[in-house]
């Protein structure tokens, strides 16, 4: 293996500028320009080269003497071990203690206690709101309302989600005790907790609303009815009164009154107000003929005396003949028959002061 630092004549220790300007030396000496022909000298020359090109480079300088120090022959392709850089080993967490089965059994069959008691007493509270239940309906069957009521107390204690409870009870409130704004509060719950529409609960609550002076929320209710049952006919009825009383929009106000007349012909409501309206189209004969038809289903009525009395006025220009049925409504208790005796009438001195009813009650 040739020594390249004797060929550039150094020592194994010499320095990077040391062997460039050794080599810088030997050059100029055997540089084949100044020996022209000496082939010796040009061997000589690409040995420094050669000596010079290995030992300026660091990589191959370091491979180089490893050969050179632990005789590797310059033919064998030799690679340096690549040492990686050492770090310290990771620390491992200690695996949890596995917990003895037992006490898995023990955690798991609670967890499982638990979540079936709490279903269990749920099912037992609802089950006890459904016979608390069937208790109320008994007794309102049998028109013990007080009674009734009580039970259907409990069974909403039991569960407060119960909308049938929830609606008899506002129901007994509405129709047994006109609580009115009571009664709402139980059908709005009814409507709320019902898992279904029930066109019933809707119809319920629009009269509570209608009765409250919600009117724009009554015939929300209402419509609501007839989309999700339009056989229950009185809705059409209740419209019709809306729109003729609060609205005073009489297009629609015909359109659900005629409806109603069509469902209920014997209907002394759908006929009464029916004809009301007429008058307020002026079509009077509809409206005189439909008024007969009111005083025959409940004869001496004191509102459908009154708009008699109204179609004489308006339409017959007779005073006598109104002025005759307006003391027959006033004598029956409509107290809103008073104004019109006073007005076009000579004997409303004969007349008792105790009559307060309005037509419109």
């Amino acid at each position: 293996m040739i020594d390249y630092y004797k060929t550039l004549e150094v020592s194994n220790s010499a320095s990077a500028s040391e062997i460039r300007s050794a080599y810088k030396k030997l050059a100029m000496v055997y540089h084949p320009d100044k020996n022209p022909g000496n082939v010796k000298a040009e061997e000589k020359f690409k040995l420094i080269n050669e000596a010079y090109q290995t030992l300026s480079d660091v990589d191959r300088k370091g491979h180089y003497d490893l050969q050179l120090a632990f005789g590797f022959d310059e033919n064998i392709n030799y690679h340096p071990p690549k040492y990686r850089n050492y770090s310290p080993p990771e620390k491992v967490a200690k695996a949890p203690r596995k917990l003895n089965n037992l006490y898995v059994y023990i955690i798991l069959g609670f967890a499982i206690f638990i979540f079936g008691g709490f279903h269990f007493f749920n099912f037992m509270e609802k089950t006890a709101a459904e016979s608390f239940y069937e208790k109320a309906i008994s007794f309102y069957e049998k028109n013990k309302f007080l009674e009734a009521l009580e039970n259907l107390q409990f069974s909403l204690e039991k569960n407060e989600e119960l909308a049938k409870a929830q609606f008899l009870y506002g129901k007994i409130l509405s129709e047994e005790f006109n609580k009115q704004p009571e009664a709402y509060l139980f059908f709005e719950n009814a409507v709320t907790y019902s898992e279904e529409n029930i066109p019933e609960y809707y119809l319920e609550r629009g009269k509570s609303r209608d009765k409250l002076g919600w009117y724009h929320q009554a015939v929300s209710d209402y419509k609501k009815v007839l989309l999700l049952d339009s056989e229950i006919k009185e809705t059409y009825l209740l419209l019709g009164k809306v729109y003729l009383y609060k609205y005073l929009d009489f297009k629609q106000a015909e359109k659900y009154l005629k409806k109603a007349l069509e469902y209920f012909p014997n209907s002394y409501s759908a006929n009464l107000e029916t004809a009301i309206l007429m008058q307020k189209l002026n079509e009077y004969d509809e409206g005189f003929d439909l008024l007969q038809n009111a005083l025959e289903i409940k004869p001496n009525d004191n509102r459908a005396f009154y708009f008699v009395a109204q179609h004489y006025l308006e339409f017959e220009n007779d005073t006598i003949t109104a002025c005759n049925y307006w003391e027959k409504a006033y004598e029956n208790g409509l107290g809103d028959a008073r104004n019109q005796i006073s007005k076009f009438c000579m004997e409303i001195d004969k007349m008792p002061e105790n009559v307060e009813q309005s037509f419109l009650e």
